[in-house]
C-alpha cells in the first residue's frame, strides 16, 4: 500500500497509468509467494496463468520471465521502478510551464527516489522470507533433541516410580504428565521453526493486497477545499463560538464523548438544548447557525 500510495499522490491520475505502476508490485508478490520453499518452489504453467487472468502481467513479460533464471521477483519489482520513473519524465515535458532545467532534474530525482527506496525494501523483505525458509532446523539437532527427550522421559518415569511408590501413584502420574507436555512442546517448537509460514492463507493475502489497491486507485472522490468549508455545517474548532464557522463549548463536549456512551447522550441533549436557545435571541453572534449556508462557501477566516 506504501508503494500504492506514492503511485496516488506523485505519478498522473490516469487510471491506466496508475495500474500500470502498481501492477508489476503485485505480480512480484505473487511470484514470490507462489515459489516459496516447501509450497512448490516452481513457477507452473497455471500459476503464471492466475498472474495474467489477474491483470497483472501480459503474455510478453510472463515470457520475459520465464526465461529469466535469477530471482524473478526482482525482475517484476525493476519494471516497476522503471515504469514509475519513466511516468514521472512523461509527465514533466507535458507541463508546458515547466522547463527541463537543473531544478526539475532534481524533483524528478527526489520522485523516483522515494519510490526506489519502496521498492528496495520490498526487494529486502523477499529475500529475508525465502532466506528463512530455505534454512530449518538442521537434522543432526532435530535428532538430538528426539534422544534427548525420550532419555529425559525414561529417566523421569523411573526416578518418580521409586520415589513415591505404588501409594502416590497419583500424584507421580500428575507430575509426569506435566514433564511430557512440557518437553513434547519443545519437540513440536523445533517442527514448527522448520517452517515458521506454517498454513498460512497466502491466497487470502494476495487477495486482500490485490483488493486494497484497486480499491484505493479507484477513490476519487475526495476534492481539496483549501480555504473553503467542506460543507454547509462545517465547523472550524480554531474558532470561538461567535465566529461564523466556529465550534461551541458545547458541540466540543459533546463530539469527545464516547460513542454510544451515557455522557455522549446527555452532551448531545445540552447541545439541543442551547442551539434552540440560541435561535430565540435575537444576538448577530448567535444568528451564524439560522441561515443555510452553501458548501464551497469561502468565509472571511
Amino acid at each position: 500500500m506504501e508503494w500504492t500510495g506514492l503511485v496516488r499522490s506523485l505519478l498522473p491520475k490516469d487510471k491506466i497509468s496508475q495500474w500500470n505502476a502498481v501492477r508489476l508490485i503485485l505480480a512480484a508478490q505473487h511470484i514470490l509467494f507462489y515459489a516459496l520453499p516447501g509450497r512448490g518452489a516452481k513457477f507452473e504453467d497455471d500459476e503464471w496463468q492466475v498472474v495474467v487472468d489477474r491483470c497483472m502481467l501480459s503474455r510478453n513479460e510472463v515470457a520475459a520471465l520465464k526465461k529469466y533464471g535469477g530471482f524473478k521477483p526482482y525482475i517484476a519489482i525493476t519494471w516497476a521502478m522503471e515504469e514509475a520513473r519513466s511516468q514521472t519524465e512523461a509527465q514533466s515535458r507535458s507541463d508546458e510551464s515547466l522547463n527541463r532545467d537543473l531544478g526539475q532534474g532534481m524533483r524528478e530525482e527526489i520522485i523516483h527516489s522515494q519510490f526506489r527506496e519502496v521498492a528496495f525494501r520490498f526487494r529486502a523483505h523477499c529475500g529475508q522470507i525465502i532466506s528463512l525458509l530455505q534454512e530449518p532446523v538442521p537434522f543432526p539437532y532435530f535428532h538430538l533433541l528426539n534422544v534427548m527427550i525420550f532419555m529425559q522421559l525414561c529417566l523421569t518415569a523411573y526416578t518418580l516410580a521409586a520415589r513415591f511408590g505404588p501409594d502416590e501413584w497419583y500424584f507421580a502420574t500428575a507430575v509426569m504428565v506435566l514433564i511430557s507436555i512440557f518437553l513434547l512442546g519443545i519437540q513440536g517448537l523445533a517442527v514448527q521453526l522448520s517452517n515458521p509460514i506454517g498454513d498460512f492463507n497466502l491466497e487470502k493475502f494476495m487477495a486482500a493486497s490485490f483488493n486494497d489497491a484497486v480499491a484505493y486507485l479507484k477513490e476519487d472522490s475526495f476534492r481539496p477545499t483549501g480555504d473553503k468549508v467542506a460543507e454547509p455545517e462545517a465547523r472550524i474548532p480554531l474558532f470561538t463560538a461567535d465566529h461564523q464557522v466556529g465550534q461551541s463549548q458545547e458541540e466540543a463536549s459533546a463530539a469527545w464523548c464516547k460513542p454510544r456512551s451515557a455522557a455522549r447522550r446527555k452532551a448531545l441533549k445540552a447541545l439541543a438544548a442551547s442551539t434552540k436557545k440560541s435561535d430565540t435571541l435575537p444576538s448577530p453572534a448567535l444568528s451564524r447557525r439560522t441561515p443555510a449556508r452553501e458548501a464551497g462557501t469561502v468565509y472571511d477566516l
